[in-house]
């Protein structure tokens, strides 16, 4: 009977080291090295519900798929601020950013659900501003949002787009703070 119970708790033992070795091989899958035009590196990590088709693991812009679907879009975008764009300009661009989907339902005769604008965001060092918006067509939820993180001079710019009932289960500063760990 020992003898059993012992190759039980083997049995437990190497399975829960399997299951530790392949969330670490996920995890390590999903990471990727955002570069700067200055050569400056990012180490990001996808959520677990993204995936992105990306061959290289350093890149300057990394586009992720929600459940692996061409739709559902994460992309994310790294540079070093400059007077040609910095993070002044996406701010601007924030503060905008419901009322362009609200010219989009008022002409399509649809509906505005929820909306946030120009909300504080921080994650690990960097900090920065989001803004989100859910809104209806034909019938049809879908869930905008984009968001920037600085630190020093550098930016990292993240725009995503759900469907409605998939954005119900997602937050930014949660997404923020899973990319930026």
């Amino acid at each position: 009977m020992k003898k059993v119970i012992l190759y039980m708790c083997m049995l437990f033992m190497f399975t829960g080291c399997t299951k530790d070795e392949k969330r670490e091989r996920t995890l390590s899958e999903n990471q990727y090295y955002l570069v700067a035009a200055d050569g400056e590196k990012l180490l990001v990590t996808l959520p677990e519900e993204f995936s992105s088709k990306e061959q290289e693991k350093e890149v300057s812009v990394l586009k992720a798929y929600f459940q692996q679907n061409a739709t559902k879009l994460l992309t994310l975008y790294y540079f070093k601020e400059s007077e040609e764009y910095s993070a002044d300009d996406i701010l601007k661009k924030l503060k905008h950013f419901s009322k362009e989907y609200e010219q989009l339902v008022f002409f399509n005769d649809g509906e505005i659900v929820s909306k946030t604008e120009k909300k504080e965001l921080e994650a690990g060092s960097m900090k920065g501003y989001y803004s989100e918006v859910t809104y209806v067509l034909d019938g049809n939820e879908s869930f905008c949002a984009e968001f920037y993180l600085k630190k020093d001079e550098y930016v990292l710019n993240v725009t995503l787009r759900l469907d409605g009932e998939d954005a119900k289960h997602i937050r930014i500063d949660e997404i923020a703070k899973d990319l930026i760990q």
